[in-house]
């Protein structure tokens, strides 16, 4: 990324975060149902709305549509699939 200019931040990776989240019990993180209880409840507390707090996690490539990106990408090089465009990118940057 610096070689671009650009600086990469990765809040999440932060080791004392790593370890603090590592030190939570099972039981505040699983709720019934509820995968990251304790996360959902902290951003309810800031502020964000029950719907966004609790929405189903989607990956991020699918949540902000980038995959359809790749897929109209692959087929307008033609290409039947991403994985096969995404390979002849890769081919050429490695050569």
């Amino acid at each position: 990324m610096m070689h671009h200019g650009l600086e990469l931040r990765l809040p999440f990776l932060d080791t004392k975060l790593i370890a603090f989240a590592l030190s939570i019990p099972p039981m505040y993180k699983i709720v019934g149902d509820v995968k990251k209880a304790i996360l959902r409840e902290a951003a309810m507390e800031l502020g964000l709305d029950h719907d966004i707090a609790y929405r189903k996690k989607l990956a991020a490539q699918y949540g902000s549509n980038f995959d359809k990106a790749l897929i109209k990408l692959a087929k307008k090089n033609g290409f039947d699939k991403k994985g096969e465009y995404l390979l002849s990118i890769t081919d050429r940057l490695i050569l």
